[in-house]
């Protein structure tokens, strides 16, 4: 590493010995005190692949949480439901492990308590630990140590896949119920989202958090922020479609069967080509069977021929419209998986 002499941040200091087999390096004495760092405190040392070190200051009380203080105290007054489950999810988000929502009132209203609770319960690792009539205060009990992000996406990845094929066999079948248990799967897949954002976001901050997630440098989780958000968008339309496809389907509006077979080719590309992206992660030729341009190629030329029969064919003009909104999903749902691919591409040619 090539070092600037003149950098007033830059200081040169001897290797100690200590005893047979140690050796030690003194620490600037204003670091030490602008860090309030006292005897027994521990320094995280990150080894750099290129041979440097980064020392930093591990601040236990914050949990690794970089400058968030340990307890965050909000008024929770006048607030309606949408601001409070975003105070509530804003916390969780930005790291703090402990906060307590505040009236000044004598006691919360049961709207205030029942948008706590419901919002909490998608919010992994996140529990009422006391309360008062006026208080509430939420405790982190999940140890984020316990959750690596590569590994978590893959299993993202999976659940997006067994979506997918619950999906086309309720297609096939016109099964109501499995149309709803697909909407279902959308809660743990959420609910994994925003464990990971949290986690992200701490790690962005501090690059001890960020290898306890199996992140080797923090300035790569805005790239996983990126890579997780697209999967959870893709579970997003999938629970669209379904939704949509529900409508149809209770409404016994009548598909001709050859609309129908386009329909369930389209998502069966789909399928197939979601099924490369998030099953191949972890295959070294991953880069080569990830998308090819045989897979645009076929999607499109699907597509195309699909739009062209329901504009042709006569049929309801409200049943064209819903056809129409699902061919968009299904669409929205391979560009993001073209994104996906080339993004975990580029991670691996750039990152590892």
């Amino acid at each position: 590493m090539q070092t600037d002499e003149k950098d007033e941040n830059l200081e040169f200091r001897k290797i100690q010995t200590l005893g047979k087999s140690s050796y030690v390096i003194s620490l600037p004495k204003d670091w030490v005190d602008k860090n309030k760092i006292r005897r027994g405190d521990k320094l995280a040392v990150y080894k750099h692949p290129e041979g440097t070190l980064e020392i930093s200051y591990v601040d236990q009380k914050a949990s690794l949480r970089g400058v968030i203080p340990e307890v965050n105290e909000v008024i929770i007054d006048n607030l309606n439901k949408d601001e409070l489950e975003a105070v509530i999810i804003g916390n969780y988000l930005m790291g703090y492990d402990n906060f307590k929502l505040i009236t000044k009132r004598k006691y919360l209203n049961s709207f205030q308590r029942k948008i706590i609770t419901s919002t909490l319960s998608v919010l992994t690792g996140y529990q009422i630990v006391s309360e008062l009539p006026n208080v509430v205060e939420i405790k982190n009990l999940f140890e984020q140590s316990n959750f690596n992000v590569k590994e978590i996406a893959m299993r993202l990845g999976l659940l997006i896949s067994f979506m997918f094929k619950d999906l086309i066999e309720a297609l096939k079948e016109r099964n109501l119920e499995a149309l709803d248990d697909i909407i279902a799967q959308d809660e743990e897949i959420d609910n994994l989202y925003l464990l990971m954002r949290r986690l992200l976001i701490i790690g962005s901050r501090n690059v001890v958090a960020a290898n306890r997630i199996g992140i080797e440098d923090n300035a790569l989780c805005v790239t996983w922020s990126v890579i997780l958000k697209k999967i959870e968008t893709i579970a997003d339309y999938i629970v669209r479609i379904s939704e949509t496809t529900k409508i149809i389907f209770s409404s016994e509006a009548e598909i001709p069967e050859e609309i129908s077979a386009l329909f369930l080719k389209i998502g069966e590309s789909v399928a197939k080509i979601s099924e490369k992206v998030f099953l191949s992660y972890f295959e070294k030729d991953a880069e080569e069977k990830l998308v090819t341009a045989e897979d645009k190629t076929e999607f499109s030329k699907l597509k195309n021929g699909f739009t062209q029969k329901i504009i042709e064919d006569d049929i309801d003009k409200r049943l064209i419209i819903s056809l129409e909104k699902i061919c968009f999903y299904f669409e929205e749902i391979a560009n993001y998986c073209f994104d996906y691919a080339r993004d975990l591409i580029h991670y691996r040619l750039y990152f590892q």
